[in-house]
């Protein structure tokens, strides 16, 4: 059943999106140059498809014993939705989109990210040319930065049950070193700045230590007193 919902829907659904293609009168070329991203993703996908043998795909709707059910639970949703259309039922349409953020997404928000780095990868937005979009462009960073820090944050906590479940310590020196000499070396390649590297690392593991001691609690040490050579291009004391 798992492997049906893994394999079977996805490439199911993906050949019935290029067989619609191929029986359309549009040109191929002539929808890319309107191609919104999704349509290049799942373009993609079709052309990932065809450079394997059809074995693998046929394999995966033949034999697993799964598969057909899997299929006709694909068919049903899309008649579902076709059923909704034809009915003018856009408040149903709303609850659907409202059920799947709310079943699949609401505990998976890096997806929201994910998403967004791969449709700006395929299509990336024209570049600024006034103050306006310079600054529109710097608040789509910004969001990005936000949501982030927030799936950061959110493994944090993950990571301060587990410390207190296995009773580990929640200072760990040598793992900050690690964190902020890797981001140091990474920033190189944008010419950022070590000093700006660990001022920025020193806020985040600060806040992640505050956190983690909320959960095991404890008494506390400071992360300067404990990781003072990972900040020492800043020249902070403990």
């Amino acid at each position: 059943q798992a492997m049906a919902l893994l394999q079977t829907v996805g490439h199911a659904a993906v050949l019935s999106f290029g067989r619609v293609l191929a029986a359309s009168a549009v040109p191929l070329d002539a929808l890319l140059r309107l191609a919104p991203p999704p349509f290049r993703v799942l373009l993609s996908l079709v052309a990932r498809m065809t450079q394997n043998h059809p074995d693998v795909y046929w394999e995966i709707q033949a034999d697993n014993p799964c598969s057909a059910v899997a299929r006709q639970q694909l068919l049903a949703a899309l008649a579902a939705l076709d059923d909704g259309v034809a009915r003018a039922d856009q408040g149903g349409f709303a609850a659907a989109l409202g059920m799947l953020e709310h079943t699949l997404i609401a505990d998976h928000r890096d997806y929201v990210g994910l998403s967004r780095r791969i449709f700006e990868s395929i299509n990336p937005p024209p570049a600024p040319d006034s103050l306006p979009a310079f600054r529109a462009a710097i608040d789509r960073v910004d969001d990005q930065l936000i949501d982030l820090l927030g799936q950061r944050q959110a493994l944090i906590a993950d990571v301060a049950r587990f410390k207190k479940t296995s009773g580990t310590p929640v200072m760990q020196p040598n793992r900050v070193l690690e964190v902020v000499q890797r981001c140091k070396a990474r920033g190189q390649g944008w010419h950022l700045r070590g000093e700006l590297i660990e001022q920025l690392y020193r806020l985040i593991i600060e806040e992640a230590c505050h956190i983690e001691y909320e959960h095991v609690g404890g008494p506390r040490e400071s992360l300067l007193t404990s990781s003072a050579p990972a900040f020492q291009a800043t020249g902070v004391q403990a």
